[in-house]
């Protein structure tokens, strides 16, 4: 694998662990598709960082009004995918 498509799979990373610090098996899948990174990678990549953070968030995130605002839809109508395409640039 490169560097540069290690680099751009934990910049995706990132993203997601902000709004999802704990993503299921399925979730890991399609991060682990949609960069070309292995799924073994991806699940080490998610327990390192809550490890390594200083104060991990809470297992459950729950929308503030602030971030609801995606289309002015639901949040619960908004599918993984659909979370996915709006951080894999």
């Amino acid at each position: 694998m490169e560097e540069t498509t290690w680099t751009r799979a934990k910049e995706v990373f990132d993203r997601v662990y902000i709004f999802n610090p704990y993503p299921t098996k399925h979730e890991m899948q399609d991060l682990a598709r949609s960069t070309g990174v292995a799924f073994n990678q991806v699940k080490c990549w998610f327990t390192n960082k809550r490890r390594r953070s200083p104060k991990s968030p809470p297992k459950r995130w729950v929308p503030t009004a602030e971030c609801v605002d995606i289309e002015s839809r639901d949040p619960a109508d908004i599918l993984f995918d659909d979370f996915l395409a709006l951080i894999v640039v």
